[in-house]
């Protein structure tokens, strides 16, 4: 026997599913935006990270050989017998605080590289070609434009109001259970007795059409619409929590990008004044009208500049990838 049977109508399950399919597929590919982003963020984090270490090597070394000169002068001077020998046992104490922070230094930096390398999912002896200082930041980009349209690029928003639909979708397959049905088939068989009751084998046809109509459930499908009905008001109640969180975090990654700016510049502008209050400092020790002490203070103050400059610059890169991953453009730019 063959039955081919071809449904009509379902109650509208046929066509509720396929677009629950087609906007789960669509679904999928935002999904995708989202993680591709949140990757491409954390590859800036890890870079800029690993060029800052890196920066701040240089940082210790140059602090290693000011204080190697200081010592040099030092030493000079309890010679000529204008200098106390504590001045020297002072300053050499404080070169050897000066080897130690490079040594931390270097392992800091080497490993941001492992980090990086182990991210990037190369092999940790194999080395990336990266800047050598971070690009300091001191102007503010216009984000007016990208700030009206970003609600409606976030993929997360996206996400959010495709699962509205696939609520909606279900909720209908659930319902259509409840509906009537047409369906029409034709039904065929080769059997003995055959036709009217005939000893040989005969075949036999039927075209048929077949309506189904539910009469009584039980309640069961007041409480299956309402079941649907709730799921559909919180999908709807999660894509208000989204756009709420995603207009606050491109607000707070606005703000956060142009306060980081302005500590670049503000660090800038205190790097430059230590850097002459220590050759100021050097200068008077050399005269004999400072102690020791005070050019100890002015190269630490130099130290904390630089350090304090550098990640600043570092603050304000990763803010500048956070405020384009919030408002949809880190994907496009990187590209």
């Amino acid at each position: 026997s063959l039955t081919l049977a071809q449904p009509i109508y379902a109650g509208g399950a046929i066509k509720a599913g396929y677009d629950k399919a087609k906007k789960e597929s669509e679904l999928s590919h935002y999904e995708q935006i989202r993680i591709t982003n949140n990757i491409i963020y954390d590859a800036d984090v890890y870079y800029w990270n690993k060029v800052a270490r890196q920066e701040m090597v240089t940082v210790a070394e140059e602090l290693k050989e000011s204080v190697s000169t200081l010592v040099k002068v030092v030493k000079d001077r309890v010679d000529e017998e204008y200098s106390d020998r504590n001045d020297l046992l002072m300053a050499e104490v404080k070169l050897n605080d000066a080897e130690y922070r490079l040594i931390q230094s270097r392992n800091d930096a080497e490993v941001a590289r492992l980090s990086m390398n182990s991210f990037s999912g190369i092999p940790f002896n194999e080395f990336i070609e990266t800047d050598s200082v971070v690009m300091p930041l001191t102007d503010v980009q216009d984000y007016s434009e990208t700030l009206n349209t970003a609600m409606a690029t976030r993929p997360e928003l996206q996400i959010a109001s495709h699962k509205i639909d696939i609520q909606k979708a279900a909720s209908k397959i659930a319902n259509a259970q409840y509906l009537p049905k047409l369906s029409v088939g034709i039904d065929g068989s080769y059997s003995s007795p055959g036709y009217d009751f005939k000893s040989d084998l005969d075949p036999n046809y039927a075209v048929y059409a077949k309506l189904s109509v539910p009469i009584f459930e039980w309640g069961k499908r007041k409480h299956t619409k309402k079941s649907g009905k709730y799921s559909v008001n919180i999908a709807v109640e999660n894509h208000q929590k989204v756009t709420d969180n995603i207009r606050l975090e491109i607000e707070t990654a606005f703000y956060n990008y142009s306060q980081a700016i302005d500590k670049v510049k503000l660090t800038e502008s205190s790097l430059s004044k230590a850097a002459d209050n220590e050759r100021m400092a050097m200068d008077k020790y050399k005269e004999g009208n400072i102690s020791i002490v005070e050019v100890i203070n002015a190269q630490l103050y130099h130290q904390d500049a630089k350090v304090n400059y550098i990640q600043s610059k570092l603050n304000a890169q990763i803010a500048k990838s956070g405020l384009d991953r919030a408002v949809g453009r880190i994907d496009t730019i990187t590209q």
